[in-house]
């Protein structure tokens, strides 16, 4: 039943979470059964109760709340980040970025939040400021550095970092390793390679585009 409300919780807020997130309730449940299942002191033909149940009880029980609790986390935390894609719906892009960062506060083992405060910050850029595109960087990076990079996110990274220094040559080269890791990860991605082939194009680097 907990997996089934944790489930049922869960799709109000993220699709993507509700396949994988019902592992903690199906375990919040079965321990919370064996916390209640019977009274302590019962035992099979009037036996004693065996020193330390209750100390074993209070353990299950102790898990079982820890275990609400970081449901409770993760509801809010997807709570958050779909109130960010209601905000960056209705154009309030200062909205969506506060709110998907409250987001990645709840849950910081969450890839995807990352991801999704870098595209706001970058938003944020063009429409509220400029200081907001050091923010989008500091977003991706993170998401490259603490989790194992992705195609998606090494791009997105070397975008970030053309916007906010692309003069010297180390700017450029740094960008230009992002782009390379991203384009070994998914070389298989034609649109990922092409959109790496027209930057270096606009760039003016003709041969690496080639």
């Amino acid at each position: 039943l907990s997996a089934l409300a944790g489930y049922y919780a869960s799709v109000f807020f993220s699709f993507n979470q509700a396949m994988t997130g019902w592992l903690p309730w199906v375990l919040m449940g079965a321990i919370a059964g064996v916390a209640v299942s019977a009274p302590a002191g019962a035992r099979p033909n009037g036996a004693p109760a065996a020193r330390g149940s209750g100390v074993a009880r209070f353990a299950w029980a102790l898990a079982g709340t820890a275990l609400v609790a970081a449901g409770v986390v993760l509801i809010l935390a997807d709570r958050s980040a779909g109130q960010a894609q209601r905000a960056a719906q209705r154009g309030d892009i200062s909205d969506a970025v506060g709110s998907v960062r409250a987001a990645t506060r709840w849950n910081p083992l969450e890839p995807r939040y990352l991801l999704e405060l870098g595209f706001y910050e970058e938003a944020a850029g063009v429409n509220v400021g400029p200081e907001h595109r050091d923010k989008a960087l500091s977003a991706y990076h993170r998401l490259n550095t603490w989790f194992e990079p992705s195609a998606v996110g090494l791009a997105r990274e070397a975008q970030a970092r053309a916007n906010v220094a692309f003069t010297t040559a180390a700017d450029k080269e740094g960008v230009f390793t992002l782009l390379e890791r991203a384009a070994r990860l998914d070389p298989y991605s034609a649109e990922l390679r092409q959109g790496i082939a027209d930057f270096y194009a606009s760039v003016g680097e003709d041969e690496r585009a080639r």
